[in-house]
This record gives C-alpha cells, sequence and structure tokens, in this order.
C-alpha cells in the first residue's frame, strides 16, 4: 500500500481504508475505486492523505481468495485479461456522498460552462472585430484569457472529461480553436515541454484556423459534398492563416502552425506534402488535437465518433502522426476516461474497468455483473462516454 496526498491521486485508484472529513463524517468506504469527483470532494473536505492499494496489493488479494476457494473462479465476479496478466474483481461504486458528490460536480460543470461561454464569446468577439475592423490581435491576452479555463477557484479542470458536457459549443469555430488550444496545453503538459513550451503549443492551437475566418461562410457549413474548386478553396486556409498572422507580427511557430497542421508524417498532407522532419513539431501537436477534436466534437465535415472510437480511429493512423507524440496522447487520454460510464452501441450501459494496451480504444467494460472485453467483441464499440454525474 502506499500514502498519497490528494493531488496525487489518479482516477481507478483503489482506497485501501476508510476516509473520513475532519468532522469524522465517513466520505469514501474501503475498496471504493476512486474517480475523479471523487477526488475532488476529498480535495474540498481537505483530506490530508489517503492510503491507496498498489497493483501488488491486488494480485495478493486476488491470489488469497483462490486460495481461499479452490473451486472454478467466479466469472460473474471477475474478468481475467486475454493474456492472463490481470484480473479484475468486480467493483462496488457505493459510497455514502454518492448524491453529495453527484451534486457538487454538476455546479462545477454548471459553473464550467458558464467560464466557457463568457470566453468564448469574447473571443468571437475579438476575432470578428479583428477581421471587420481590422483592430490589433493581442495574443498574449487572448491566450491568458483562454488557459484561465483550465482553473477555476484555484482548481485545475479535468478538460478532457468537461469536453462531454460541452457539446452545444463545438459547431463554432471558435469553440474549435479554445478547445483545440486546450488541449495542445494539455499534450504538451504530457510531453513534458516546459511552461513557456506549453504556452507556445496553445497559441499554436487557439490560432491554427484563423484562415478559415477568410473563407465564404456557406464553405464552413456542413454539404454533403464540394467541388474541386470548393475543396481548394478550403485547403487554402492554412495558407490563408500564414499570411494573415504574418501581417501583425506573430511568432514564425505560431504561423508554421497555422500552414502546417495537415500536413501529415506519411507525406499525405497539404498543402506542400511535406515529410515528417520538414513539419515543425508543434504542428504536430496541433495536427493530433485538431483532429481529435475534430471528429470527437460536432464539427463540420466530420463523423462524430465517441473518445474511445476517436482514439480507436488514430491507433489505425499513427502513421499521419509523429510517433512519439501520437503515443504519448492516446495512452494518456485513454487514461483519463478510466471509470467512467459509456453506452456501446448495443444501447447496453457499463464501466470503463481495464484498458487493453495493445487497442487503447477497445477497453474491458463492466455492464452490471458481466464483464466485456471490446478488444475479442468487434461487433461491439462505445457509442458515447456519459458524464460522470
Amino acid at each position: 500500500m502506499m500514502r498519497l496526498f490528494p493531488f496525487q491521486l489518479k482516477a481507478g485508484m483503489i482506497a485501501a481504508e476508510d476516509i473520513y472529513s475532519f468532522g469524522d463524517h465517513l466520505l469514501v468506504a474501503k475498496g471504493a475505486v476512486l474517480t475523479q469527483p471523487i477526488i475532488r470532494m476529498m480535495t474540498s473536505h481537505s483530506v490530508r492523505s489517503v492510503l491507496v492499494m498498489t497493483d501488488e496489493d491486488l494480485r495478493k488479494q486476488e491470489t488469497m481468495k483462490a486460495s481461499e476457494s479452490p473451486a472454478e473462479p467466479d466469472t460473474q465476479d471477475s474478468f481475467t485479461s486475454p493474456n492472463g496478466s490481470i484480473t479484475i474483481p468486480k467493483r462496488h461504486f457505493y459510497y455514502p456522498f454518492e448524491d453529495m458528490v453527484k451534486e457538487q460536480h454538476a455546479a462545477e460543470v454548471a459553473q464550467f460552462k458558464a467560464f466557457y461561454k463568457a470566453q468564448l464569446d469574447s473571443f468571437r468577439a475579438e476575432l470578428e472585430n479583428l477581421i471587420q475592423k481590422n483592430t490589433a490581435l493581442d495574443e498574449p491576452r487572448l491566450l491568458d484569457q483562454v488557459l484561465s479555463l483550465l482553473t477555476i477557484n484555484g482548481k485545475d479542470v479535468d478538460f478532457l472529461e468537461m469536453m462531454l458536457h460541452m457539446k452545444e459549443f463545438d459547431r463554432s469555430i471558435y469553440a474549435h480553436s479554445i478547445n483545440t488550444s486546450l488541449l495542445c496545453h494539455i499534450l504538451a503538459g504530457w510531453l513534458r515541454m516546459d511552461r513557456e513550451e506549453c504556452r507556445l503549443a496553445a497559441a499554436c492551437g487557439l490560432f491554427h484556423d484563423i484562415g478559415k475566418m477568410e473563407l465564404p461562410k456557406e464553405l464552413l457549413s456542413e454539404k454533403a459534398d464540394m467541388t474541386e474548386e470548393e475543396r481548394q478553396l478550403y485547403m487554402s486556409h492554412t495558407e490563408k492563416g500564414y499570411q494573415f498572422l504574418g501581417n501583425y507580427g506573430i511568432d514564425e511557430t505560431i504561423k508554421k502552425s497555422a500552414l502546417m497542421h495537415h500536413e501529415r508524417c506519411d507525406g499525405t498532407g497539404y498543402p506542400h506534402a511535406l515529410s515528417c522532419q520538414k513539419i515543425d513539431r508543434y504542428a504536430k501537436i496541433v495536427a493530433i488535437c485538431d483532429m481529435y477534436h475534430s471528429i470527437t466534437g460536432e464539427q463540420p465535415y466530420y463523423q462524430h465518433l465517441s473518445p474511445f472510437r476517436a482514439i480507436e480511429y488514430l491507433e489505425d493512423n499513427t502513421s499521419f502522426f509523429d510517433t512519439r507524440f501520437i503515443v504519448t496522447f492516446l495512452e494518456n487520454a485513454v487514461n483519463s476516461y478510466l471509470n467512467c460510464p459509456v453506452l456501446l452501441n448495443d444501447q447496453s450501459v457499463g464501466l470503463v474497468v481495464f484498458i487493453n494496451r495493445g487497442k487503447l480504444g477497445r477497453p474491458v467494460i463492466q455492464s452490471g455483473v458481466n464483464f466485456i472485453d471490446l478488444a475479442e467483441t468487434p461487433e461491439l464499440y462505445v457509442e458515447k462516454v456519459l458524464p460522470r454525474d
């Protein structure tokens, strides 16, 4: 077992003791699987440390159970991964303050939505004035406003989880720019970039699609198909963005991301079909985050996919991206959905309890007392990740 501070806790860890508030109220029962709302709740109650079970503890626990009951294992209460390396016991997700945590999380989501909408409206107004009235482009101030969405009331925001609640905003190119910016900042952090590099990655994401503002609005709305002339005009947003930002003396790296975010490491991208070595590294970060948000959001010209189907799509197309960047993104992104409720395409509902490392987009789902290994069940997939509240 190991004792951790609340900020060190991760979703999926298992409490090895009952956890109490300062008023001696039971917050979390021993054996409960920790989720992000539970972790936030413990932080709000000033819990100082938490004893959690390690992988070794879980293996010992399963070994003891096996020795106590030598009969055939109860397949209703456990799941063994395909390679036999791990057995997942059925988890009971009850804890005494469940309703309170759900209410608190709902309040946090409502607060984030209101804050997000305010920043979105401000960003939209700034860019529209930029185009229509030729006002100055204050890139540092706009970036600060957007990055403020990652922290509310002094607490870090689980942005990938919050994205599940923000679908009504996704069709806006302004929302797409903000979300891509925040994903770029997160990915840069996962890549162990320093603070200034993370800011630069976020800035590249924020302005990557600014060239679209010079395209006809009807071209940006969803259509059944495009003529070749329309397709070429649409693709020109990369070069238009580079030229537009150049008029404002913007950092060359940000300009390159606007130009290169549709380039692909296998040479199939546009506008110049560059090889991987010639693509700017920040543009490589933007390419991943732009694609992920486009296919999980409500963007025109893209099929809306659940996060797991998007991850599966990216797994199947890793040749498009820098290997180190895409592997880092996929492994970290998928872990953020551990213990999330999901809806499968057969309309059954379950909980993500195990990530298959060889097939990240096809986790193991616990549905009632049954376990469904999507890596072994090709006809099923995660149709939707459901908000935790």
